[in-house]
């Protein structure tokens, strides 16, 4: 599971290893995800960058409740996998405005990032 407050990106879709269906939000939309709406303030949409044909998730809820998108994966014991995504983070305009991010692997948190607006950071993570 996946709790993002930011965009995620994902570049290697085509690749025979990737466990991830439309990782790359493709289809313009949220099929093959899971999508759980803050309860309140959720703005959760997928968005088309124009200049580059890319597409991400865009978290722009306005509470502290997080939208969360997942996926349930078929992977096999003990084996070992790694989990990439791109993380970039849009800080908007007062002085509460940064924004929180976290990425989960079944249950476990593996990260959890909170940027402030003194801090910008857009990372390729993992």
């Amino acid at each position: 599971m996946l709790a993002l407050p930011a965009a995620l990106r994902a570049d290697s879709c085509t690749s025979a290893s990737n466990l991830v269906q439309n990782c790359s939000f493709s289809t313009g939309d949220f099929t093959d995800w899971n999508v759980t709406y803050a309860a309140t303030g959720s703005n959760l949409v997928v968005w088309h960058f124009g200049y580059n044909g890319d597409n991400a998730a865009m978290f722009y809820d306005q509470d502290s409740e997080y939208d969360s998108i997942s996926q349930t994966l078929t992977t096999t014991s003990a084996a070992k996998y790694t989990l990439t995504f791109w993380l970039s983070d849009a800080i908007g305009d007062g002085p509460d405005s940064g924004t929180d991010f976290q990425a989960l692997w079944d249950g476990t948190l593996l990260l959890d990032q909170n940027t402030t607006p003194t801090r910008r950071p857009s990372l390729p993570l993992l």
